[in-house]
């Protein structure tokens, strides 16, 4: 089917569209980081080091040579058919792109238009860079960590009889992120957070036992809560601001304590998206 993949709908994962829709969501991230730019100076001090990722470039720039050939040859039949001027911005586009000269992760990040099929390897590419880099120091934060094991919306392509999704662990772009827990930064740290929403097991395991054999020491941070006197300080701080327009009652306090956990950032996000 042909889905959405910033909803919940099902997807095909290894049909042709399916592909195309977890490419998609990695050339979203790519290109995101390329327009802003918040970290423009960071990831032009990082330089490409890896063999893996100097080989992608060549085969990206090399893809698009081939495409400047092409639109050169079509804006040349359009000239000759009185139907254009012989000019054409994606040739000159593909063929600057073919010509750069990749130094940093920067101007590896330059490609993603140029790379919209292969960008679950370019994101690859791009991680196992920031896992290397030792000009800047790198965090790598993931946020939700206990949703890693639950099922993703993508579906197992080999069962035919009804639906059975496939597990989040078997997505490449969910491995790639899930790998910092094994390997971090080198010059950094990454940072796992899990949710009051998702299972907690497998997170309790690996932290109670330590981490992964063979993996970087894992260091538990336990996140803090409100007690039910602490919440009631803050419902009424949230009242008096205007953000809370119930009372601040027995009743009202069990309720949301009871929906966020007493956790400072699900009480916050609950009560913007709802408010009461």
């Amino acid at each position: 089917e042909k889905t959405n993949h910033f909803t919940n709908s099902i997807h095909r994962s290894e049909t042709e569209e399916g592909l195309y829709d977890q490419g998609r969501l990695s050339s979203h991230m790519l290109t995101t980081w390329l327009e802003d730019a918040t970290h423009h100076e960071a990831l032009d001090k990082i330089q490409v080091k890896l063999d893996a990722t100097k080989a992608f470039v060549d085969k990206v720039q090399a893809n698009a040579a081939a495409a400047a050939d092409e639109h050169e040859a079509d804006a040349k039949k359009k000239q000759d058919n009185g139907d254009g001027d012989g000019e054409s911005s994606a040739a000159t586009e593909s063929r600057a792109a073919a010509s750069k000269n990749v130094v940093t992760l920067l101007d590896f990040l330059s490609l993603a238009n140029h790379a919209r099929e292969e960008a679950a390897a370019m994101m690859q590419c791009f991680l196992d860079e920031l896992r290397e880099a030792t000009e800047v120091p790198v965090m790598i934060a993931v946020d939700g960590a206990n949703k890693l094991w639950t099922d993703s919306p993508f579906v197992d392509p080999a069962v035919t009889r009804g639906v059975k999704h496939l597990p989040a662990q078997s997505l490449s772009l969910v491995r790639q992120f899930d790998s910092f827990r094994v390997a971090p930064p080198a010059n950094g740290v990454a940072l796992f957070a899990s949710t009051s929403q998702g299972p907690q097991a497998p997170v309790r395991e690996l932290f109670a036992s330590g981490g992964e054999p063979g993996a970087a020491p894992v260091k538990v941070v336990r996140s803090f809560e409100y007690s039910r006197r602490q919440l009631i300080r803050v419902l009424q701080h949230y009242r008096v601001s205007g953000l809370l327009a119930r009372q601040v009652d027995r009743r009202n306090v069990a309720y949301l304590y009871g929906i966020t956990g007493g956790f400072p950032r699900e009480l916050h996000n609950y009560l913007f998206s709802n408010p009461v």
